[in-house]
């Protein structure tokens, strides 16, 4: 991930950031599963203006299959222009807001055999976000409302997200709870489901940081997730632990 920062003038500054991932299978038969994804952006950032911090960017997602040609994959799957922007200001000492916005525009270049599936279209998202400190608890609340207008009918949909955070450092350990509840609903019946298809993701994360060094540190993560529909086909859950050792330098 190469990020490069320019400083300009009025304390603004401009982050030009690019993500690069790439999958590669010893087995050629799993090769039409390799991702290759690279993300190119910019960030115009602000801090102190009369609305608070404000920021705006925009940029190029470039998805792909099938890493035959390491650079950048062969069989393209989509391509995504995106643009937002938002502020985040200061109530007091403990409490701060924010809000932010994107629109994603999706060329999707999968092939399909129901126009109902074509992905094309432009996607908006709106969140806003509540920070607080009270008695050493670091917390985060938000609320997200979005809608994907596709040109495929049984593509269209709306999704709402609620999201509560609280981490409470203690010493040596920082102890966070997080959780997740993902709404999403089509916008029209789907025929060969028989429903309007209407899904409903609760997400619970468990972490835990242990500072061993000043550049050595232990992560451990309990992750829970379920997913409710009215396709039962689409309901499923799982049950992740990890634990990590982050060395810094």
């Amino acid at each position: 991930m190469p990020i490069y920062k320019l400083k300009l003038d009025g304390n603004a500054t401009l982050n030009l950031k690019a993500i690069i991932l790439r999958e590669k299978y010893l087995n050629s038969e799993y090769k039409g599963k390799e991702a290759s994804y690279t993300q190119a952006s910019a960030r115009w950032i602000k801090e102190k203006t009369p609305y608070g911090k404000i920021f705006a960017e925009g940029g190029i997602n470039d998805i792909r299959t099938d890493n035959a040609i390491f650079i950048l994959g062969k069989t393209e799957e989509s391509l995504e222009l995106f643009i937002g922007g938002g502020l985040k200001q200061k109530i007091n000492d403990k409490t701060s807001w924010s809000a932010k916005t994107s629109y994603k525009l999706v060329d999707s270049k999968a092939d399909i055999t129901d126009s109902g599936d074509d992905e094309d279209g432009g996607v908006f998202d709106l969140r806003g976000s509540l920070f607080y400190n009270y008695k050493g608890i670091d917390g985060t609340g938000s609320l997200g409302y979005g809608f994907y207008d596709a040109k495929g009918d049984y593509k269209d949909n709306t999704s709402t997200e609620f999201r509560l955070k609280a981490v409470y450092p203690m010493n040596l350990w920082t102890p966070s709870l997080e959780i997740k509840v993902q709404g999403k609903k089509s916008s029209s019946n789907d025929p060969r489901k028989g429903v309007t298809p209407k899904d409903t993701t609760t997400i619970y994360n468990l972490k835990a940081n242990y500072k061993m060094q000043s550049n050595l540190r232990l992560d451990f993560s309990y992750q829970n997730k379920k997913q409710t529909s009215n396709v039962k086909s689409s309901e499923y859950s799982g049950t992740i632990l990890k634990c990590s050792v982050i060395y810094l330098y």
